[in-house]
């Protein structure tokens, strides 16, 4: 008799991500996401962009299907629209403003599907004057004088080895997008998630 596979299925089953995001914040929430048992959908660039070899992604990829789409193209949006008419959530991390101008903003997206969750990553928040500032780790961890703080084989600031404020803002990224698995059913309220990498790192520094 052949033994039949038993896979149990995660507390997120069900769940359908579009996950158009780059950087590795959003590529830990999107993964978690789909080791909980969502299906996450990762646009690709044409190509797989300049990262696609990367060490890392064969971690944070794991578990996502892949659609390639380019999304400066009419052709590109159209095949993310068409794959958010049966989604639940969408993560970007575009930066500042650069969604709005894809026509992929949550204005637009809002409009055309009411019940999406729409998940931000950025370095700074989505508007006030840092916003179109650069948010990578090392310079958030700089900023805010965590370098200094970390102890080393010499004086001055030392890069940290581990990417605290990644992890953190994946953290409260994922606990965002869950929304649609944690909402009463009676509930249709729209959710808008933005995470700076910024306030999480402040809400490290204050611990």
């Amino acid at each position: 008799m052949r033994q039949k596979e038993c896979a149990m299925a995660g507390p997120l089953d069900g769940l359908v991500v579009v996950d158009a995001s780059w950087g590795m914040p959003a590529a830990i929430s999107t993964m978690m996401l789909a080791d909980y048992g969502a299906r996450v959908v990762k646009i690709e660039r044409p190509g797989g962009g300049a990262d696609a070899n990367a060490n890392v992604r064969k971690s944070t990829d794991r578990g996502k299907w892949s659609v390639e789409a380019d999304l400066r193209t009419d052709e590109g949006r159209d095949t993310v629209r068409q794959l958010l008419a049966v989604a639940d959530v969408f993560v970007e991390s575009f930066g500042a403003g650069k969604a709005d101008e894809l026509g992929l903003g949550y204005d637009a997206l809002h409009e055309q599907f009411p019940e999406l969750v729409y998940a931000s990553v950025t370095g700074y928040g989505t508007s006030g004057p840092l916003a179109a500032r650069p948010g990578y780790e090392a310079l958030l961890n700089a900023r805010l004088g965590q370098m200094a703080e970390q102890t080393g084989h010499r004086e001055g600031p030392i890069f940290l080895g581990h990417p605290t404020v990644s992890y953190g803002t994946a953290f409260i990224t994922t606990r965002s997008a869950s929304c649609p698995r944690c909402a009463p059913a009676s509930s249709t309220a729209p959710v808008r998630s933005s995470t700076p990498r910024c306030s999480t790192a402040c809400s490290r520094s204050r611990r």
